[in-house]
């Protein structure tokens, strides 16, 4: 629905609410008031906006006390005063940035609505209770769809959900693979080096030294791999950034806690090759062709 007020014209979505909305939803009032038994029919008209939408109408002002020309439903356009400005609610989803809210007050604007209950213990266990309060206001209206602030977050999170899942198995495949990888060819390696490991056993190399050998050609080759694929990951971060609620490009301590972990993985598939590697025999590597 399209307002007007102060710099021109903005599309914003109109909330009709209770005076406990704000409360029960803990959504914070930054300036001005919210809504009281006062703002009823016959009184003057008032809403509340939220941050984005007094930003958009009035940069750099103070909205409160400001008038805004309001066409809700089908009452016409009407003037309404601001008398509150309270946070950004993603009504849009969480993956969605916040956009411009209006909210005025159900006694002034009735319409059909949700009812909202805030619980100390578990809310669905009053779910009976509140069908029995509301059928006795009037026992032909529908109670239905009933479920948690948990559950309406699962829902509305479920597809980010899923591809973060999704996302996990397929990293977790590629960290097995490159563990794959990294041990095939230090072991080819080693393989390749008999002669060579043999011969410097032979002239006085110890296992530790043997181990450092062939572990520091596993890691070398990691690291590698790890300087090749962080531009590749600045890359594919953009791309996730608008499927995956949360994850923003260029965050440096996750770069740097995945390429410690691919090192450490790297060094635990050089373990076994670098054992195998320190029990060479200096005569039988000798021979070896």
């Amino acid at each position: 629905m399209e307002i007007r007020g102060g710099q021109g014209n903005e599309v914003a979505g109109v909330h009709s609410v209770d005076a406990d909305y704000f409360r029960v939803f803990r959504i914070p009032l930054r300036s001005g008031r919210g809504f009281t038994d006062r703002d009823r029919t016959g009184a003057p008209k008032v809403l509340v906006l939220n941050e984005n939408a007094a930003r958009k109408l009035w940069p750099g002002q103070n909205p409160i006390g400001q008038h805004v020309l309001l066409p809700v439903w089908d009452t016409g356009q009407q003037d309404a005063k601001v008398i509150g400005v309270v946070g950004d609610v993603r009504y849009d989803g969480v993956d969605q940035p916040a956009q411009s809210d209006v909210y005025v007050s159900f006694r002034q604007y009735p319409e059909s609505g949700n009812i909202v209950v805030r619980t100390a213990g578990d809310p669905l266990s009053l779910a009976p209770a509140i069908r029995r309060a509301v059928h006795a206001l009037d026992k032909d209206l529908p109670v239905f769809n009933v479920k948690s602030m948990d559950q309406q977050l699962a829902d509305a999170t479920s597809r980010a959900r899923f591809s973060a899942v999704l996302l996990g198995v397929f990293a977790a495949l590629a960290l097995l693979l490159a563990a794959l990888g990294i041990y095939g060819v230090v072991a080819s390696s080693v393989a390749a080096r008999t002669r060579e490991i043999g011969i410097r056993i032979a002239l006085g190399a110890g296992s530790r030294d043997v181990r450092k050998l062939v572990a520091g050609d596993g890691l070398l080759l990691c690291l590698a791999g790890v300087l090749l694929g962080i531009p590749a990951a600045l890359a594919a971060t953009c791309v996730l950034t608008s499927v995956l609620y949360g994850t923003r490009p260029g965050q440096p301590v996750t770069y740097i806690v995945v390429s410690v972990l691919l090192m450490l993985v790297a060094a635990l598939a050089s373990h076994i090759p670098a054992r195998r590697a320190t029990k060479v025999d200096p005569l039988v590597a000798l021979r070896y062709e």
